[in-house]
């Protein structure tokens, strides 16, 4: 199974897939940057892996087991030249990597991530949602991080919000992007919730257990019920972030976006260049507050590797890696 973290057709849920197939039955995941067909290696992974299974000669080059998963990073676009436009994969036995990091940061004000929650009186953020598109900073809430040295994230992602909102339902869209150091935001993936469809499955979640607590890493929305917002009153929302994978660089930020949703998709793309798709989302006018306090932590759980994986020297400069591309209205994030 192969898929690409940005693709317009079949979205980044490849593993979920992988990780529903028995693990007696042999299998392999292949990850990477970019949009649909985007698939390093492909070629060569797929004649040794059908000859291995498939033929009358049982060719044995091929792996039956581990590592079962490979994943590229900063894999670049498809070029002209002959040349290889991808490093080496990073390899484990499952996904996501038994080795994640996942680490929490807090949402605060000043337009911070930080390690820690917010005191009593922290102040919240706020934005507007209106029938337009949103444009313009008071339209979105944004939230960075720079780290203090090269960082690779690769996994599922999930936003903890805490928010009051003045009407009864409203669209939480969720961007992930990479910050360059001109100000330039690159959208590496997004979320999307109705604030009344917030009711989650725990049984069809995903949790991973950290200091002897489950964690939910993934919520499975069920989409059964309705329930309205009472407005002005604090509300938790689990906004589920489909897993990306990307390395940091220096001078790089990590930018969290929450909005209402965009027009135009900020992140799939059509051969031509055009969105893929426009989201169909008429949120009625409202002021929302995203709440940073002791008593409404607003948090993103992030999943970092604990060390960086193979990359090409010198890198693929951001503009130029598959699937990335800039966001629109980028004044309006800086």
């Amino acid at each position: 199974m192969g898929h690409a973290w940005q693709d317009e057709q079949t979205g980044p849920k490849g593993w979920q897939l992988f990780r529903r197939i028995p693990d007696d039955v042999p299998k392999r995941l292949v990850l990477t940057n970019g949009n649909h067909g985007v698939w390093p290696d492909r070629g060569k992974d797929e004649a040794e892996w059908f000859a291995r299974w498939l033929s009358d000669g049982r060719s044995e080059s091929a792996s039956d087991s581990v590592p079962r998963v490979a994943c590229y990073f900063e894999t670049g676009n498809p070029s002209a030249a002959d040349r290889r436009n991808h490093g080496e994969p990073f390899l484990a036995d499952d996904f996501p990597f038994p080795q994640t990091c996942w680490t929490r940061y807090y949402l605060r004000s000043g337009e911070r991530l930080l390690p820690s929650p917010g005191g009593e009186t922290e102040p919240a953020g706020l934005y507007q949602v209106a029938h337009a598109p949103p444009s313009g900073r008071d339209r979105r809430a944004v939230y960075l991080i720079e780290f203090p040295e090269p960082t690779a994230i690769c996994g599922p992602a999930v936003l903890t919000l805490w928010a009051k909102v003045t009407t009864v339902d409203t669209d939480f869209f969720v961007l992930i992007g990479d910050m360059a150091p001109d100000g330039q935001l690159y959208g590496l993936q997004r979320g999307l919730l109705r604030a009344s469809h917030r009711r989650i499955d725990p049984q069809r979640s995903d949790y991973v257990e950290l200091d002897g607590r489950k964690h939910l890493i993934r919520p499975h929305h069920s989409h059964t019920s309705l329930e309205p917002i009472t407005p002005h009153e604090p509300t938790e929302y689990q906004i589920e972030i489909p897993a990306f994978g990307h390395v940091f660089r220096p001078g790089h930020k990590l930018a969290l976006v929450i909005m209402q949703p965009a027009g135009p998709d900020p992140i799939g793309v059509t051969r031509s260049g055009a969105a893929s798709y426009r989201y169909d989302s008429q949120p009625p006018p409202a002021a929302v507050a995203i709440l940073h306090d002791a008593e409404h932590p607003s948090s993103v759980l992030l999943p970092l590797l604990p060390e960086l994986p193979p990359l090409q020297d010198p890198p693929v400069s951001i503009d130029q890696q598959a699937g990335l591309q800039p966001a629109s209205d980028p004044g309006a994030i800086r």
